[in-house]
């Protein structure tokens, strides 16, 4: 959940207890500096991943590191991450989607820099995955064509989708391919079982879709109430380290 006016909490990290049925938010993002051009720009935080005793959590243009109990450690910059929506671990890289370049970057876990990158786009039918070196300043322009917004490693490669991809995406380290068609204006999609699990967020349904049969869940709806007293307490309280 994102507040709509600056100085308002755009979301955070919580904390949920199942057994108790409880929950803390140990970060709530309500900085003052974040870019107000358009829906889902700089606003909140974007991806969690995990990495031993260390939590990442990426915001639009930084990466973040926490320890368990949500201290800071760090954080990173570089100029061709723009507008993340989604990480990814794998193995010792952390993928992150570059919406703002059409790209994806990866960033090292064992150095903590920024070291693979590969540029997206189409072509005829298809798509090509160009790479280049976060690190040096002859990287792709900003674009935002495809609105890359979801990236997730698994077994056979890394899977890629937009809200203008018109499918999930698979790079195997070699090629680019469509590996699954999907409606345009998608958002979340990963591989799920013998399927796609994806947000339809033209549709606000979440939808699971195999080859014999597909399944949707409507999103719920809230409204929501701000006494003085939260916003006196978000006003408090910040998650930049």
């Amino acid at each position: 959940m994102r507040g709509s006016r600056q100085g308002e909490s755009h979301g955070g990290v919580y904390v949920v207890d199942f057994d108790n049925q409880r929950a803390a938010q140990p970060l709530d993002w309500n900085t003052m500096g974040i870019d107000w051009q358009g829906r889902g720009w700089d606003r909140g935080l974007r991806g969690i991943e995990f990495d031993g005793e260390t939590v990442y959590i990426a915001a639009s243009d930084e990466l973040f590191a926490f320890t368990p109990d949500f201290e800071p450690i760090g954080s990173w910059r570089n100029p061709y991450l723009k507008h993340c929506h989604e990480i990814s671990r794998h193995e010792r890289t952390l993928f992150m989607t570059s919406t703002g370049f059409d790209s994806v970057v990866g960033f090292d876990l064992d150095s903590r820099t920024f070291s693979w990158g590969m540029r997206i786009s189409a072509q005829g039918d298809g798509f090509v995955g160009q790479p280049f070196d976060p690190l040096f300043e002859n990287g792709p322009p900003p674009s935002n064509t495809l609105h890359l917004n979801s990236v997730f490693c698994a077994p056979g490669g890394m899977h890629i989708g937009g809200l203008r991809t018109a499918g999930l995406l698979l790079y195997n380290g070699r090629e680019l391919r469509r590996w699954a068609s999907l409606p345009v204006g998608v958002h979340n999609a990963r591989p799920f079982r013998d399927g796609v699990l994806f947000n339809d967020t033209e549709s606000d349904v979440v939808r699971f879709v195999t080859r014999q049969s597909e399944r949707a869940f409507p999103v719920p709806s809230f409204t929501l109430s701000v006494t003085s007293s939260t916003m006196r307490r978000k006003s408090r309280t910040s998650s930049r380290p």
